[in-house]
């Protein structure tokens, strides 16, 4: 739990030390991405407390399930929305991006 905690408190000096000044600028808060990031380690704390009390056993249980659900979700991201557009590749805001896309679709 103290490598948990740890590595939480170090990912919050990282993100405070490499946003403050853009946030300090973009929303005259220079806590605000770490605020956001405190709720979301609270909100994903929370369930994982709850979570962390049932009895692996229940989880044995469960993982061939997770494992098949999983690798279902893994095919799911390259299953086109419109014949050959990836439903990822078109929403992304390419202008934007530093990446350059691998390929093309469409």
């Amino acid at each position: 739990m103290f490598i948990v905690i740890f590595l939480l408190c170090f990912g919050l000096v990282m993100l405070y030390s490499s946003s403050a000044y853009t946030s300090a600028i973009k929303n005259h808060d220079s806590m605000h991405y770490l605020k956001l990031q405190i709720r979301n380690i609270v909100l994903g704390l929370i369930p994982m407390v709850f979570l962390a009390k049932v009895d692996y056993r229940y989880w044995k249980k469960l993982g061939f399930f997770a494992y098949i659900a999983s690798l279902i979700l893994c095919v799911l991201v390259f299953v086109p929305k419109n014949r050959l557009k990836l439903t990822w590749f078109i929403e992304m805001d390419w202008h934007r991006t530093n990446t350059v896309p691998a390929f093309r679709s469409g």
